[in-house]
């Protein structure tokens, strides 16, 4: 499957590694042109136990490609994850500058079915904004948002992202089997449980804002993937 990462730190550039390494073929995108440079001639510019082993692999396999051009690097892609920085505003709530941004951005170039997925750390709530902009310039037969919070803390990134069976659930049936195929994961529909605390891999939660909260949940529960808000 073709998959675009916007955003190469650290959940971008793990991420988008190891979704190569399960044998995606992933362009990494990022404005910033030297680090881009960078890492086409073999840089890592993060420290991750792994990565740099996958990296190489990956790279010199074809499989993981880097470009600043937005529209270049989403053109062939199925899925489009969004890693972007989040950073504490003035009154400490998240950023969410950068994301919006893209997705203005991707509401532009956009010309054929795409599944957006929030891979950046946000609050909840995000996903409807995401969708809110990208809706003023694009039919919604071309896009799903998906939510998929990275872990804030995992103590080994790399075999995480390799080796996990990643939660998913939703009504949108086109943005899970692509989700799903891009994470080589199995789903059992098994709807929303009000008062779930407990999720393990393989289940199913049908709410965005859900798989935000259970983001705080220790691993194997941390990875929950889900694309529809049902209340």
């Amino acid at each position: 499957m073709n998959i675009a990462v916007v955003g190469t730190g650290y959940v971008g550039l793990v991420s988008g590694t190891c979704f190569a390494e399960s044998g995606n073929h992933v362009v990494c995108i990022d404005i910033d042109a030297a680090k881009v440079e960078k890492m086409k001639n073999g840089y890592v510019p993060i420290y991750e136990p792994g990565l740099e082993i996958l990296f190489e692999r990956n790279t010199k396999q074809g499989r993981l490609y880097f470009t600043t051009n937005l529209a270049e690097g989403i053109k062939d892609a199925k899925i489009i994850f969004l890693a972007l920085p989040t950073p504490p505003g003035a009154d400490g709530s998240a950023d969410l500058s950068f994301v919006l941004k893209v997705a203005q951005d991707l509401s532009e170039i956009i010309t054929d079915y795409k599944v957006i997925v929030d891979k950046s750390t946000v609050p909840v709530g995000t996903a409807e904004r995401v969708e809110a902009v990208l809706v003023k310039n694009l039919d919604h037969s071309l896009f799903d948002v998906v939510s998929n919070p990275a872990p804030a803390v995992h103590p080994d990134a790399v075999g995480a992202g390799v080796d996990h069976v990643v939660a998913v659930g939703t009504r949108c049936d086109l943005g899970v089997v692509a989700v799903v195929r891009c994470f080589r994961a199995q789903a059992v529909d098994l709807g929303l449980l009000p008062g779930m605390l407990v999720v393990r891999l393989r289940q199913v939660l049908r709410s965005r804002r859900g798989a935000l909260l259970l983001l705080h949940l220790p691993p194997p529960c941390a990875g929950v993937l889900s694309c529809d808000d049902a209340e």
